[in-house]
């Protein structure tokens, strides 16, 4: 059979058939790399990507659809062998389905061209072909040849030729929506979401969120979430970022997912265990946090350990991209194309002797100590434990201060060669450094080391005021430098100083309080946005919102970050997924990535923790701040408040008609003040707040976008 290329044009007698070798698309993918939200850049099962073209010399024009699933196929991820399609995880009626639907011989193989049948229209020569792609969506599909032929070639086309007069047949349609329902989310799962019923393993307190089903399936993310995130850990202390038979559904994946990917075991993340040490420490994990801090420390001593320097400087430790594998950047991902300064040519034989500059997980590996030691029982105990560690991080700080030809550091601020600061200055990198210093200072104070103490506090008063200097513009966060994708400083500030916007420090509030709007913008008009990692993204927006009063939209970010973490037909089906992606035209929500990936799982876990409103005790003041979406409650049981060996009980709603009840039960022997904050409620007048059964009263006031009320207990 001779083929002709394409586009055809020409004289070519039909036949019975046409036969046409291609059918992937010049984007061999489901959607840019972590997902999306916009139908133009992402691909699924049933999208239309095309048509191809058949002009016949009677004037008549076949357009043939090409459709993903049915005479269009992906290639990336399905090199792989991906359920439940194929491998050890098969499931016979889906790979049944997808054989029916697949037009493409050899596509289900994975063959690196296949060949579509078309029935050709009867005794009329055809005189062009060409593939004309939707303009809706980005790239081509990808046709490479014409042949035409009298009967079928293959004993595969018997039930697999696109037939005259019925191009995409409803038959076909079913089974690609079947497809799609066993693979995707949509909102009708969403409303039909049963009750959560807590299974048998008991964590010893409650979280749970009532009222409608987005807040039933809360519920059961920060369930499931806990335990998976508690129970990786390992018996040296490794926290990895990946558990132990995780599946992923790649970065750029379709919808069927690559099982026990376990694509980050063994790998200890700072930035990730920084993260993931916050919030086991705000379910007052200790022992686990404190074996995990211990790890670290050794992980991060290796640069003195083993005496290493750079242009005759000896290297202090600190907190690389992977602590474990401390010179991995600089050993193994710099040759595969990870950008660095750190070169022969600047730094000779010195060059890989420094690993790389994880400024942010440095920051949030500090903060995560700071935390932990606020929380800790022995506060004495727990020094003595990591004071080695605690030494060596404000040590790497200041040696990059103070050695910026090999450090890279300038006007104050931290350089970093991190996801979250590639060779930048960034708020996503040098806030959680400064916070860390604070975070210190206070640790060596209570200690009585009055000389670190001042020193430390001193160094942190400086990258506070080189943050505002350098990485603010017009009154606002210059969010060109932010690092990932949205500001980061007051969900950051939460960490240390509380749920409480009035307790941050008030220029740095500020700026973010004046920069949100424009923050906020990417959101504007999208549904559902997953994109760029649920944890940097969605959660990390969602906090903002929340922490700064912003109702109506936290209200639709809180909905959806549960939208994005269920799944009701896919195992684990309330685990965070790394990424998602959003189809407007099937109203579905797609799974990407490495589920339950460690950073994304526990910043989805911080944000539910603030939707509760237990914020950490500080300087002896409990503040109690739900900030519920329409139509949700929460009712916490045994829940420890964090800094304290207290635990309490808790019982919120929604305001409804200016009313709003809550109650609260402290252990006995709590002597700190209780404050209560009462909210959100549209506006000033007509305000019932209802503490424990009494009315109580005070001041209204306005926050965000509603108005507040609070009250002692």
């Amino acid at each position: 059979m001779d083929f002709f290329s394409l586009p055809f044009k020409g004289k070519l007698m039909a036949g019975d058939c046409l036969y046409f070798t291609g059918g992937y698309h010049s984007i061999p993918n489901g959607c840019t790399p972590w997902g999306i939200s916009k139908d133009y850049y992402n691909r699924f099962i049933g999208d239309k990507m095309g048509w191809l073209c058949i002009a016949y010399e009677d004037g008549s024009v076949d357009r043939v659809p090409l459709i993903f699933g049915y005479t269009l196929w992906f290639r990336n991820i399905w090199e792989e062998d991906c359920a439940p399609f194929k491998s050890q995880e098969a499931e016979p009626h889906m790979t049944a389905l997808l054989q029916d639907t697949l037009y493409l011989k050899g596509a289900f193989e994975g063959e690196k061209a296949c060949i579509l049948c078309v029935q050709a229209k009867k005794g009329v020569a055809v005189c062009a072909v060409t593939v004309e792609k939707n303009p809706e969506k980005e790239g081509t599909p990808v046709f490479t040849g014409v042949a035409a032929a009298s009967g079928q070639m293959d004993a595969f086309f018997q039930n697999h030729t696109v037939l005259q007069g019925d191009f995409y047949p409803q038959t076909v349609q079913a089974k690609l929506g079947e497809m799609n329902a066993a693979l995707l989310t949509f909102e009708e799962d969403y409303a039909n979401a049963p009750v959560f019923d807590y299974p048998e393993r008991d964590p010893g307190f409650r979280v749970r969120f009532s009222g409608n089903s987005l807040a039933e399936i809360a519920s059961g993310v920060v369930y499931h979430n806990y335990f998976n995130l508690v129970d990786r850990v390992e018996e040296n202390g490794l926290f990895p970022a990946s558990y132990t038979g995780a599946p992923s559904w790649r970065y750029d994946g379709f919808g069927p997912w690559v099982p026990n990917a376990n694509s980050y075991c063994g790998c200890f993340y700072s930035r990730d265990a920084g993260r993931a040490l916050m919030t086991a420490n705000a379910f007052s994990e200790n022992p686990l946090v404190s074996k995990s801090l211990s790890y670290a420390n050794q992980c991060m001593l290796y640069f003195p350990q083993n005496q290493l320097k750079i242009n005759g400087k000896d290297i202090p430790g600190h907190y690389t991209v992977i602590m474990n594998k401390p010179l991995v950047y600089s050993k193994e991902l710099r040759y595969i194309g990870w950008a660095t300064r750190y070169t022969e040519d600047r730094f000779g034989e010195d060059c890989d002797n420094l690993g790389n500059q994880e400024t942010d997980g440095h920051g949030l590996m500090m903060m995560a100590h700071y935390c932990a030691w606020e929380n800790a029982s022995d506060k004495e105990r727990f020094i003595g434990e990591h004071r080695e560690g605690i030494e060596e991080a404000v040590r790497w700080i200041d040696w990059c201060l103070k050695n910026p030809e090999v450090s890279f550091a300038e006007d104050g601020l931290l350089y970093a060669e991190s996801e979250g600061g590639m060779g930048d200055y960034t708020l996503y990198c040098n806030v959680p450094c400064c916070l860390g210093l604070y975070g210190y200072a206070k640790i060596a104070e209570y200690h009585g080391w009055k000389v670190e103490a001042e020193q430390w506090r001193a160094m942190a008063d400086r990258m506070y005021q080189a943050v505002m200097a350098k990485l603010s513009a017009g009154g606002k966060w210059d969010l060109r430098h932010q690092g990932f994708h949205h500001d980061p400083v007051v969900v950051m500030m939460a960490d240390i100083f509380g749920y409480d916007l009035r307790d941050m420090p008030v220029e740095w509030r500020t700026l973010s309080q004046r920069t949100y709007e424009d923050d906020m913008a990417r959101f504007r008009g999208i549904v559902i946005d997953g994109e760029g990692g649920v944890g940097y993204n969605s959660a990390m927006m969602t906090q903002n919102a929340l922490l700064q009063d912003r109702v109506a939209d936290y209200s639709r970010l809180v909905d959806n970050l549960s939208r994005i973490c269920y799944a009701p037909r896919l195992q684990e089906p309330y685990f965070v997924p790394e990424g998602i992606s959003y189809s407007n035209r099937l109203k579905a929500v797609r799974r990407q990535g490495d589920l339950a990936n460690l950073v994304q799982q526990a910043e989805a876990l911080k944000t539910f923790l603030i939707v509760a409103g237990v914020s950490p005790l500080r300087n002896g003041v409990l503040k109690l701040m739900p900030r519920l979406p329409e139509g949700w409650q929460v009712e916490l049981q045994n829940f420890k408040v964090q800094n304290s060996v207290h635990h309490i009980n808790l019982a919120a709603a929604y305001p409804e008609n200016g009313i709003q009840r809550i109650d609260v039960a402290l252990e006995k022997g709590f002597e700190g003040k209780v404050l209560i904050r009462f909210g959100p409620f549209e506006r000033a007048e007509n305000i019932t707040a209802v503490l424990n059964g009494e009315v109580v009263s005070g001041p209204p006031y306005r926050s965000g976008d509603a108005y507040w009320l609070d009250a002692e207990l």
